[in-house]
């Protein structure tokens, strides 16, 4: 696999090479960029597509607990990442990877050709639109000693509270002891990721300065909070578009063919 330094990190990605405008996928937090497999294959063959391990997962850089971190450390590796195409190229994220792929293309919006996200957690978004229900919503999470406590954090009874929020009662359980083990294994990114994310004050406004076409979809069965911060730049940059496709959080894991279809309408374009 090839790879760059950012930072003084290690950063692996596979790369598939062919024509651009080349597709760089950015996984979410607690996966690697295997969760990308299905969208990949499907594919139309011969296009250039890049997909990193972010710091702290799969062959890149390993992330101990108590490391230092700030979520300005991933977003200058995405941004590394879209120097490596000769044109501007589709960016596209999952989640916490969304929230890089936004910011990514905030920053370099030369690089960018067009964006593609599934549930961007952009929950700072807010702060700025004076939601004082929302706000309350997320200041809970702050204030939670069980959730945000360090020595808590990436451990099994943690897993378990993040993973419900996002799959409902149960979730955690459900999954095989394998999936759940991969977690546990980059438990301390994970909760740092989360952590940073909880005190993201990103306005919209910063968002809407976006002039490239950029994709939100939302998964039917999403919770609220997530439903509405998606709905919250739609509205304020009129080169968004919201599309609900079935599924939830895990849409593009799980049933990956409405995604991939906005990606290709993305690249037809």
């Amino acid at each position: 696999m090839p790879i760059i330094t950012v930072d003084g990190r290690k950063v692996f990605y596979a790369e598939t090479k062919g024509r651009e405008p080349a597709v760089v996928l950015v996984h979410s937090s607690g996966l690697d960029r295997r969760q990308w497999g299905a969208v990949r294959l499907s594919l139309e063959s011969g296009r250039r597509v890049i997909i990193p391990d972010l710091p702290g997962y799969g062959r890149s850089a390993p992330f101990q607990k108590g490391d230092e971190f700030s979520l300005d450390d991933d977003i200058r590796v995405v941004t590394a990442l879209l120097e490596l195409a000769e044109e501007p190229v589709v960016l596209v994220g999952h989640s916490y990877g969304g929230f890089l792929a936004l910011k990514a293309a905030v920053r370099t919006p030369e690089k960018v050709a067009a964006v593609l996200v599934h549930e961007p957690v952009i929950w700072g978004v807010f702060y700025g639109l004076g939601d004082e229900e929302k706000i309350q919503a997320v200041e809970r999470a702050n204030r939670d000693g069980r959730f945000m406590d360090p020595v808590l954090g990436g451990t099994e009874p943690w897993f378990r509270g993040f993973i419900e929020i996002w799959g409902g009662p149960g979730a955690w359980d459900a999954l095989s002891r394998e999936r759940r083990d991969a977690f546990l294994a980059v438990g301390p990114k994970v909760f740092a990721e989360v952590r940073a994310l909880t005190f993201d004050r990103t306005p919209v406004t910063e968002y809407a300065t976006l002039r490239c076409p950029v994709v939100v979809t939302v998964g039917e069965g999403t919770q609220p909070l997530e439903r509405d911060a998606c709905l919250a730049l739609a509205g304020a940059a009129p080169g968004v578009r919201l599309v609900e496709i079935p599924g939830g959080h895990v849409a593009p894991i799980a049933a990956p063919a409405p995604f991939v279809a906005e990606l290709r309408a993305l690249l037809a374009g």
